[in-house]
């Protein structure tokens, strides 16, 4: 069966271009040990870089060889002992490559190009977040027999699984598994399902890469409520060996959507309170790891909430396998920030998109799938809606049992076909912060729901900076007080409380973020709408209005 190695040790660094990926570094590059990011406060390197790993291997026969990387900000070309190995474009997504043949016997040296310019061929080209740049996610080797399940295929594991509860309360798992069986060779497919005490509870063999397992009475995943997971386990077997074995961890719900009375799971009705958050912490910036992931979980469940929108990209997988034993409903998207007539940044969206979904499809947390966050902050074209139509119903054709998601901002008239492309819609909206007045919030919601009574409306964005260091007794817009922080949320929420057809809210942000362009309210390089600060340590007076309410 597969091994899996990990191989975050032992690599050396440089900034600048390596143009002789063949040979190994000089003496003056800097070691290091993944995950690891080049940003650094006040230095926002953006351009290439070289990363460097010099390690022996002994072949074993019969055995495949896959590097294995969960994340490269933004861009890669990958060189194994000289010869090109594989790239990839897109900083959020796992990406793998077939190395066995490029493998020798003794030192190997393995050369990875990271460049995190904006550009204008791969998303994102422009947000208020910062493009970090490295190697900030694990690498690992994957060593499968010579049958096995294809790891290269959109970083998959090469399966993937979408579980859905019927209207009739039956179970239904669709499984596609990509193989890789050599010529002269077969093996079957068996995939099982097992419950939470392990016990089997369904199981299929056969030849085809296609199975559907169903379920007569499962236990429903049911939010934070009881966040039941199944285990399904997808073997290639030659007789009575596994040759290769992947498990996933799914779970059975039913969603749906009223643009009147909002979201409904397991036809329950449940207002969405969330909180967004994007993927930095202090110290570490974007190679944050587990200890980082459960602190954030804990304190988004502390907060009450039961929904996060993990914004503005691909997070790491092991997030959303929190999110799914916690119960928290998920809004995840692609990096499409802004969107320029290129027919090489739509493909990389499509990309992007596919990685996405075929890496998580699985997550029974996962409800929504965004393809567009404020493309319209600099125009809106008859291409933006004709590409945003594209990715949605590519996304509906990989796997319809999920909402499309849009955000727009406020300056998106009401009528747009922006908001009359996806299944359901969200707005960043900063009244009384940015512009306008507070008291704007409920004009907009109701004078949007008046021209789109079946268009379901989310708040995919508010708040207001807080610096923690002021405070003032009158407090008013723009002065960074934590008082004002605290009387922004204070005076919006009840408007999307009271509000029956807003489905859910998502507050901006959960946690301060870095935005290495700002300097504002007297902190530099930091996003400081967050609850709770940069390194966590202090929940902001905001936060105790909404952790004193049961889920908001």
């Amino acid at each position: 069966m597969r091994e899996i190695r990990n191989f975050n040790d032992g690599w050396g660094f440089k900034k600048g271009n390596c143009e002789a990926p063949e040979t190994f570094f000089p003496a003056d590059a800097e070691p290091v040990t993944l995950p690891h990011t080049w940003y650094e406060d006040g230095e926002y390197y953006q351009g290439d870089a070289c990363y460097q790993k010099l390690f022996p291997w002994k072949k074993e026969p019969g055995k495949k060889v896959f590097l294995s990387f969960e994340g490269v900000d933004k861009s890669c070309r990958v060189y194994l002992n000289g010869a090109k190995a594989g790239e990839h474009q897109g900083a959020y997504s796992t990406f793998r490559m077939d190395i066995t043949e490029a493998l020798r016997n003794g030192n190997n040296l393995l050369t990875v190009l990271v460049n995190n310019e904006k550009g204008t061929d791969v998303n994102p080209i422009s947000g208020d977040f910062t493009l970090f740049g490295g190697i900030y996610r694990d690498v690992k080797l994957i060593l499968t027999p010579e049958i096995h399940f294809d790891p290269v295929w959109y970083g998959t594991d090469g399966v993937t699984a979408s579980a859905v509860l019927t209207e009739d309360g039956t179970g239904k798992v669709e499984v596609k598994a990509r193989t890789v069986v050599p010529e002269g060779m077969e093996a079957d497919l068996e995939v099982s399902l097992w419950d939470a005490d392990g016990n089997c509870v369904c199981i299929v063999t056969q030849k085809k890469e296609l199975a559907v397992l169903r379920v007569s009475d499962p236990v429903c995943w049911d939010g934070t409520k009881s966040p039941c997971l199944y285990t399904l386990k997808a073997a290639l077997r030659c007789g009575e060996t596994i040759e290769d074995l992947v498990e996933l961890q799914i779970g059975f719900r039913r969603i749906a959507m009223d643009p009147e009375q909002g979201f409904f799971l397991n036809g329950r009705r449940l207002k969405l309170n969330g909180v967004a958050k994007h993927q930095d912490t202090a110290g570490k910036f974007s190679a944050a790891g587990e200890e980082d992931w459960q602190r954030d979980l804990a304190l988004i469940r502390e907060i009450g909430a039961n929904a996060v929108r993990l914004s503005h990209y691909q997070h790491p997988q092991r997030f959303y396998d929190l999110c799914d034993s916690s119960g928290l409903i998920v809004w995840t998207e692609i990096p499409m920030l802004r969107l320029i007539e290129k027919e090489t940044l739509v493909n990389n969206a499509e990309e992007q998109l596919k990685e996405l979904i075929f890496q998580n499809m699985h997550h029974p947390s996962i409800c929504f799938y965004g393809v567009e966050n404020e493309i319209a902050m600099f125009g809106e074209t008859d291409f933006m809606h004709h590409e945003v139509k594209r990715l949605h119903e590519l996304a509906k054709s990989l796997d319809p049992s999920r909402f499309t998601a849009a955000a727009n901002l406020n300056s998106v008239e009401y009528d747009s076909p922006l908001n009359r492309i996806t299944d359901v819609v969200g707005y960043n909206l900063y009244f009384g912060w940015y512009y306008g007045e507070m008291p704007d919030f409920a004009s907009f919601f109701d004078g949007f729901h008046s021209v789109n009574a079946n268009v379901p409306l989310a708040v995919t964005e508010y708040g207001a900076d807080c610096n923690t260091a002021f405070h003032s007794t009158a407090p008013k817009r723009k002065d960074y007080t934590e008082e004002f922080q605290a009387l922004f949320h204070e005076t919006v929420y009840p408007y999307i409380e009271e509000r029956g057809y807003i489905w859910g809210s998502f507050v901006w942000n959960m946690f301060d973020f870095v935005s290495g362009i700002r300097n504002e309210g007297g902190v530099k390089y930091r996003n400081n709408k967050g609850l709770v600060t940069f390194d966590r340590q202090i929940r902001k007076d905001a936060f105790y209005y909404y952790n004193l309410k049961s889920e908001f």
